[in-house]
């Protein structure tokens, strides 16, 4: 009997680190009166439900915001003609209550939940995404009329990827992805 709830509790841990190590992680854009929208996969989240944002600006010191869910909605401008692909849920963001000033416009990548975040070197932050990920690191880099957003376990590189997507912009920007950058083909066949 003993040994039937010790194998029990393994197998009921192992899976809660394998949903752990899976956490929700989208985009998330100001629209052009102010508002956060987000785009989320699955599972559906409530409102009141909270998201921690990592905001994307080149040479800029990193940091993530807590906020909630506000409410579900059909559509979003900010994210209307990106390539997010999904299938994902849109939701509208309260406003972050220690949101800056330079917070205030961008673009960030969303993770459902209240994600632990330490400062690092470069004025970049680690991540605390489960108890077998505590040091996940954001990476931007740009292409041509776009943003490649990714999310790695460790030190961007070098480490295993943990997610990416690409957000396009709608205008020309200065690219700074490399050709060593690991998802950097994909992407460009998606810019053209």
């Amino acid at each position: 009997m003993a040994t039937s709830l010790a194998v029990i509790t393994a197998i009921v841990a192992a899976a809660i680190q394998v949903a752990a190590a899976r956490l929700p992680i989208g985009v998330a854009s100001t629209m052009p009166d102010g508002r956060i929208c987000v785009a989320l996969p699955e599972p559906r989240l409530a409102a009141g439900a909270a998201v921690t944002l990592v905001l994307i600006q080149p040479d800029s010191q990193q940091s993530a915001l807590l906020t909630t869910i506000d409410r579900p909605i059909a559509s979003c401008d900010a994210l209307q003609y990106s390539t997010v692909h999904g299938p994902y849920h849109l939701y509208l963001l309260r406003r972050p209550k220690t949101m800056g000033a330079k917070d205030r416009t961008g673009l960030w990548v969303a993770f459902a939940g209240r994600v632990r975040s330490r400062p690092i070197d470069d004025g970049r932050i680690a991540l605390q995404l489960s108890a077998s990920e505590p040091n996940a690191q954001v990476r931007s880099c740009t292409t041509q009329e776009g943003v490649i957003l990714e999310v790695w376990a460790g030190t961007p590189r070098k480490s295993s990827p943990l997610w990416s997507e690409y957000y396009y912009l709608g205008y020309d920007v200065e690219p700074s992805c490399t050709e060593d950058d690991k998802l950097h083909d994909e992407h460009d066949q998606r810019d053209k």
